[in-house]
């Protein structure tokens, strides 16, 4: 086609779990300035363990490139008292159930797509669903990340989700595969199954007279 489809990936992080992480503790009464300089040094030294859940393979190129380098430098910034469970391959559930199992604790981390759930991120996957809207990755990564971290689109995709996005990403244009004949302008995807990463790409394909399939990220 001429027209290429792409979707965006992002990771997105608990918000409460932040705000913990962030704050110190406090007690009552008549403690000396001593004992709560104590205390406080003691809560600054405690591990804090962080799940991270992602529908990608170990051994998959953006675990391999963004993820676990992500979670290796946070260790090294942290001098180790920030510390990762890693759950790659769905480990903690499937995936288009990440933003619930984020918001919910299961995990603290998870490397989500917007689409799955365009009905309560409809900014997010609205917009990375247009076909042709960027040249590259890189150029649509920069865009889409900026555009997250401000509202509306941090307050209705996420903050209302009780979710924060840490990092926004869209993957190259997707190009059309098919065993059957070549597509070469939307007219060609009448009467073709293909298969959908969300809402707003299924509306797509139906438009065209497609029939979108739901088919797993990992399969």
């Amino acid at each position: 086609m001429n027209k290429k489809f792409f979707t965006s990936i992002m990771l997105i992080c608990l918000m409460i779990i932040m705000s913990a992480c962030g704050g110190t503790s406090s007690t009552g009464g008549s403690s000396s300035s001593g004992d709560n300089s104590k205390q406080s040094t003691n809560d600054s030294k405690k591990k804090i363990t962080l799940k991270f859940a992602t529908h990608e393979a170990p051994d998959a190129f953006f675990s391999k490139t963004v993820t676990v380098p992500f979670m290796d430098r946070v260790k090294e910034l942290t001098d180790g008292q920030v510390q990762f469970e890693f759950y790659p391959s769905q480990q903690l559930g499937n995936v288009s159930d990440y933003l619930d199992l984020t918001s919910q604790g299961v995990t603290d981390i998870a490397f989500y797509i917007s689409s799955y759930t365009s009905d309560r991120m409809p900014y997010s996957s609205s917009i990375t669903g247009f076909p042709g809207l960027v040249n590259s990755s890189n150029q649509g990564s920069k865009a889409f990340h900026e555009l997250i971290q401000q509202d509306p689109v941090l307050e209705t995709d996420y903050l209302k989700n009780g979710v924060r996005p840490l990092l926004g990403y869209v993957t190259n244009p997707y190009d059309l595969f098919s065993t059957k004949g070549v597509a070469t302008s939307p007219k060609d995807l009448k009467g073709k199954q293909i298969r959908s990463s969300g809402a707003f790409i299924s509306a797509l394909i139906e438009h065209f007279g497609g029939t979108p399939v739901t088919i797993a990220t990992p399969d």
